[in-house]
């Protein structure tokens, strides 16, 4: 067994078997948090793994200026180095910013590419972090989008697993990867980014009340899951802090019986998985 296993192995003891088990703890699985108190951010963990890796993927459902802007330093870092990486976003929600993705893609070590959504595919709302370190794989999966209050801030759960290049969880994940980067519906930068750009600023030029009528009436029309209802609802919250509106008397009828119609559904379905 070389080294970089020996202390896989033994950062394995240390995090599911015995805490008290001596192991280095850049090979130790570990809940990844933001606590200001701590001293603990996300950000801080994923530039970390930055510097350390040979070549890096992510799967991140959102991306804006603020949220890239912190690691910037490092990535131009990577790209002095030659160390690859490949970056998976979508189009979910037009919420990922075309300025931060083209400050992405003006990176010569980065593959940027767009998973594009429709009423087939579903939603995309991945994230996931992968680095490679000569046989060792650390991957980040949970919550935290390539957002500043994601790096920084919001309370998120990340999962970092370390494993071998030959474990079944890295063939899994990089296998989930590959379908998704190769995906028919996955576009590479110059095929989505100027019709995305039309996209985007076509959606922020709506004015509050269309969103909100529209979002409603799409929900309302059999299309509510709890999952499109929960990140409908969660749009409406975004898209008034991205435009810096206040809801006019109308929107909040809108809103008030969009929120009681989401509440109704999620009592309902809570009932049915007790039952």
């Amino acid at each position: 067994m070389n080294k970089q296993l020996s202390q896989l192995s033994d950062g394995l003891q240390t995090a599911f078997l015995n805490d008290a088990h001596d192991s280095a703890q850049e090979f130790r699985p570990e809940l990844i948090s933001n606590d200001h108190i701590q001293g603990k951010k996300v950000l801080v963990s994923l530039e970390q793994e930055l510097l350390r890796c040979d070549s890096f993927g992510m799967s991140v459902a959102f991306i804006t200026k603020s949220g890239i802007t912190p690691l910037l330093q490092t990535l131009k870092e990577l790209e002095k180095r030659n160390i690859p990486g490949r970056i998976l976003t979508t189009d979910y929600l037009q919420f990922s910013e075309p300025e931060a993705l083209m400050k992405l893609a003006s990176l010569n070590n980065i593959e940027l590419r767009m998973f594009r959504t429709n009423h087939e595919t579903g939603g995309f709302h991945t994230k996931g972090y992968i680095f490679k370190q000569d046989e060792i794989y650390r991957i980040v999966i949970g919550s935290a989008n390539l957002t500043l209050n994601a790096m920084t801030k919001n309370k998120e759960w990340n999962t970092k697993i370390i494993a071998s290049k030959d474990g079944s969880i890295v063939k899994d994940v990089l296998a989930e990867f590959e379908r998704l980067w190769n995906h028919a519906d996955t576009q590479k930068y110059d095929e989505f980014m100027d019709a995305y750009q039309k996209e985007y600023a076509f959606f922020l030029s709506l004015p509050l009340k269309t969103v909100v009528k529209k979002i409603f009436r799409y929900t309302s029309s059999g299309n509510n899951s709890s999952h499109l209802l929960w990140h409908s609802w969660y749009s409406i919250h975004s898209i008034a802090l991205i435009l810096n509106s206040k809801f006019s008397e109308e929107d909040l009828n809108l809103y008030n019986h969009f929120e009681i119609q989401h509440t109704h559904y999620r009592t309902k379905q809570i009932h049915h998985l007790q039952v």
